[in-house]
């Protein structure tokens, strides 16, 4: 929308420039001959050849620079598209190796409930077992401390 309008507004600036300079020439043409126009307004008669020109550029720079940003939100656009894509993976992905350690741990049961039922060993927790740690002896003959 924001576009729209300063179209619109270059677009009107653009009429008036056009038609200013006929504008002047016409008022000037009425002013009585014993009056001379003002050196100012002789000169902005002559500037607005430049100042229109001056504008044209800027619309072209204005249409160059609208174009590059319609490039850029449509990179925009596909890059959010591919994040989108990336993280819906990932998600999956996680689904998938929860599901995985689900079935690993179903395996580790049903391998221990096997050994349980051939008696080939003690069963075994799924889970890692958590050992309290070694305490060193000391030796109680020599009350030194060395450890034996």
């Amino acid at each position: 929308m924001r576009r729209d309008t300063l179209r619109q507004a270059l677009g009107q600036t653009r009429s008036l420039m056009m038609r200013v300079p006929a504008q002047i020439a016409s008022t000037l043409l009425q002013l009585p001959p014993r009056d001379p126009p003002p050196t100012e307004t002789i000169e902005l008669c002559r500037r607005v050849p430049d100042l229109v020109g001056d504008w044209n550029t800027q619309a072209a720079a204005l249409h160059s620079s609208e174009h590059r940003l319609e490039v850029t939100e449509e990179k925009l656009r596909r890059m959010t598209s591919l994040a989108q894509a990336e993280r819906d993976k990932a998600a999956s992905l996680e689904l998938m190796v929860k599901d995985l350690e689900n079935k690993t741990d179903d395996v580790a049961r049903i391998q221990d409930a096997l050994n349980l039922i051939t008696g080939k060993r003690k069963a075994r927790s799924h889970l890692p077992e958590e050992r309290p740690p070694r305490r060193a002896r000391f030796d109680e003959a020599g009350g030194n401390g060395s450890l034996r």
